[in-house]
């Protein structure tokens, strides 16, 4: 996150300054975040920065003296744009009645493309404020998948992903179907989010044709299977799971990865090795 920040080369430049200058010495971060500094203020490229009323210390101060991250809430608006909002990510059902939520914030870069140029641009997410976005030409937050939070939309947004996915899986890059997937799965684990906006969300993998995002369901798949077992409908979870995974069980045996990865295998073996026969 600090490299896309400060530019690629401002952080090349930095760090390669800062292994000669502390070689062979005690270093904290402080040592690196002033030499990133001193490099990025006298760039001459521009940055993330600019026009802020913070420092890069200020910024990355607050990912590293507090716990946790952030879960950034997304909700669209009247006028077709979305208002950004930021808590710590928690499970719901650890909060303990009576005690105030945890009030920690960061400052958060948010990475999108310009709606009219698609340049990358980043806008700012700080403490107890609202970001107010036009994402109708990226559709999510961090489109490429590297930003270290996660994301939970509102159900129109959802819907509205769901549908794009549907018409055209590659309306967004390999790296951000993943962080869906994750995302969407992992919230609904923790009760932050209904398994049936989940649930609908890998239905569009029957037109999946990159690895990324179906070796991640097949990770969560783990926990729900381990679940529901026991369950009077698990036969009608196996059906629904098995309607995801035909199409790609042809696609990729048709187009075999890399170092002979035995996916159907690995699939069968980790997502349904439960005393409950399978559908057929």
């Amino acid at each position: 996150m600090m490299e896309r920040i400060v530019s690629e080369v401002t952080f090349r430049d930095g760090l390669r300054m800062f292994l000669n200058k502390f070689m062979y010495k005690n270093v904290d971060h402080i040592d690196l975040l002033a030499v990133l500094t001193r490099v990025h203020d006298g760039s001459t490229n521009g940055g993330r920065l600019d026009g802020q009323n913070f420092t890069l210390v200020d910024v990355i101060e607050t990912w590293i003296y507090q716990q946790g991250f952030p879960l950034l809430n997304v909700r669209r608006r009247s006028d077709g744009k979305v208002s950004v909002t930021q808590e710590i990510y928690r499970v719901r059902s650890h909060h303990v009645p009576g005690h105030e939520p945890s009030g920690v914030q960061w400052k958060i870069p948010i990475f999108l493309r310009d709606p009219q140029t698609l340049k990358p641009i980043v806008r700012w997410l700080v403490e107890n404020s609202t970001a107010v976005l036009d994402l109708r030409a990226d559709m999510v937050l961090d489109r490429e998948g590297r930003s270290f939070v996660r994301v939970l939309y509102d159900t129109e947004s959802y819907l509205d992903i769901i549908a794009r996915l549907h018409a055209d899986v590659n309306c967004l890059p390999v790296g951000a179907r993943t962080r869906l997937m994750d995302d969407s799965f992992t919230l609904a684990e923790i009760g932050n989010l209904s398994y049936a906006h989940a649930l609908n969300i890998s239905v569009y993998l029957r037109k999946e044709t990159a690895y990324p995002p179906v070796k991640m369901l097949n990770a969560h798949l783990d926990f729900l299977v381990s679940r529901l077992t026991t369950h009077n409908s698990f036969s009608k979870f196996q059906s629904f799971i098995i309607m995801i995974l035909e199409p790609l069980f042809d696609h990729f045996q048709r187009n075999p990865m890399l170092e002979g990865t035995k996916i159907h295998e690995e699939w069968v073996n980790h997502s349904f090795s439960t005393p409950t026969p399978m559908i057929s």
